[in-house]
């Protein structure tokens, strides 16, 4: 797996420093809405999600740009086997690395991002790492629309757990 993330990564890396002379860096900020559908066979794991996510970043060169996140991200409570649980909510704060494919003057332009990062929750004590890799357009200049995989892995008292999620995003960059 690790082979698989760094070979696309390498090649993204070295595309943005060959570009990187030719054009100057620039601000580049994104909002992001969306909503994950949980996945897995355990009930108790497989919680959907609703997010809301603000990344303020560089755009390197144009086929690569590197920001800060901060989400608020609202894991939606059930009642599983007579029992309720309640919303849990996680601020995550993470990096995000994300590559465009070149275009030229089409509409719409690839691309590929990673968020990694912590998650802090907002009711207790706990909290774990985050990883969130997804395939995406940019639709005209400024909107987006990304799918990916989103693991919010939980951790407290030596008990550590994962929520695994498919996250669907839009969003605008400005």
């Amino acid at each position: 797996m690790k082979k698989i993330l760094f070979l696309p990564l390498l090649f993204l890396m070295t595309a943005s420093f060959s570009d990187l002379a030719a054009q100057r860096s620039r601000y580049q900020g994104e909002i992001q809405v969306g909503f994950g559908a949980g996945v897995g066979s355990n009930p108790f794991l497989s919680l959907n999600r609703v997010t809301v996510d603000v990344v303020n970043g560089i755009r390197v060169n144009s086929y690569f740009s590197i920001g800060l996140g901060l989400g608020y991200h609202t894991y939606l409570g059930r009642t599983i086997e007579g029992i309720d649980f309640t919303d849990e909510h996680i601020v995550p704060v993470y990096a995000n690395l994300k590559g465009y494919m070149p275009a030229g003057r089409s509409m719409f332009r690839g691309f590929v991002s990673l968020d990694a990062g912590y998650g802090f929750s907002m009711e207790s004590d706990i909290g774990g790492f985050l990883i969130t890799p997804a395939l995406g357009a940019c639709i005209g200049r400024n909107v987006t629309f990304s799918v990916g995989y989103q693991s919010q892995n939980i951790s407290s008292g030596g008990l550590s757990v994962s929520f695994g999620a498919v996250l669907m995003r839009i969003g605008v960059m400005f």
